[in-house]
């Protein structure tokens, strides 16, 4: 069985400053889930032979505006590994609409990369700006990718959401009527409105759910998303391990072993990812 990992981020170009490599922090943060991180990794040859390890076919890479990546960078990766990672464009929306219709245009629509990923809740130079879906400084990017049929990964939830109410599915759900050919995916899966949220993509078909590491055993309520994608929305939930914030491996293998349906664990692991993409075999 194929695996894709929908959120890797490789020890290259701006990553390599960012916090995501800071391993004395993500011990401690991965230590609230019971896990390890993988911050000590320090070359995207090793980041590959982690993938190996688990069985990870491709890993997708979300840009990270507030980590200084380039979105050049991504594309340097991609060329690098063409096999093994699909970059999504690195957007924020206080860049400006021209700037990131650009970005789009260039690196999307006549480059390598797939899709776009905003990461709403660290916007702004420093990252410490947080908009909300449904603000209107997202339209134009948010026209663009509905004309265009773009998948949009958004970073929604868990420990990214610093205000509870920033994460209320409202306004995720006010997008998805407004831009109804515009795919949505949801890293962190919109955690903790789990159920909301689920509910949510049984409704609406352009919507995607990624929990990522909030289905792990310390995480109350995560195990829901599991059991929804073993019934009513088998085929909107996909997997990713959030590397380096945690192992591959270790997140390969929660999924593997929780007790997915024969028919649904493909879907989970890379059928739904690909579907996301606009990639389907």
């Amino acid at each position: 069985m194929k695996i894709i990992d929908f959120r890797v981020r490789p020890y290259y170009g701006g990553f390599k400053t960012s916090w995501l490599y800071n391993e004395p922090y993500l011990t401690g943060f991965t230590g609230r889930f019971n896990q390890t991180t993988a911050a000590g990794i320090r070359s995207v040859e090793e980041c590959i032979a982690e993938m190996d390890e688990a069985g990870v076919d491709i890993g997708v890479v979300p840009g990270r505006t507030s980590s200084n990546v380039t979105n050049q960078e991504l594309v340097e990766l991609y060329e690098m590994h063409p096999d093994r990672y699909i970059p999504m464009v690195g957007i924020d929306p206080l860049n400006g609409a021209a700037f990131n219709l650009a970005e789009i245009e260039k690196y999307v629509v006549n480059g390598p990369c797939k899709g776009i990923m905003i990461e709403l809740t660290v916007c702004g130079p420093t990252g410490n700006m947080i908009l909300n879906a449904d603000d209107a400084i997202n339209d134009p990017i948010f026209e663009k990718c509905n004309e265009l049929k773009l998948p949009v990964m958004l970073t929604w939830g868990g420990m990214a959401s610093m205000e509870i109410e920033h994460g209320a599915p409202v306004h995720i759900e006010r997008i998805l009527k407004k831009y109804p050919n515009m795919r949505v995916a949801l890293c962190h899966g919109g955690y903790p409105y789990v159920n909301e949220y689920c509910w949510l993509a049984a409704r609406h078909k352009n919507l995607w759910l990624s929990p990522d590491i909030y289905v792990v055993d310390a995480i109350p309520g995560g195990t829901e998303y599991m059991k929804a994608a073993n019934g009513f929305i088998k085929d909107r939930v996909i997997f990713g391990s959030t590397f380096p914030i945690m192992h591959i491996k270790n997140m390969v293998d929660v999924y593997l072993n929780w007790g997915f349906s024969e028919d649904v664990l493909p879907k989970v692991m890379y059928k739904n990812a690909l579907a996301f993409l606009g990639m389907e075999e």
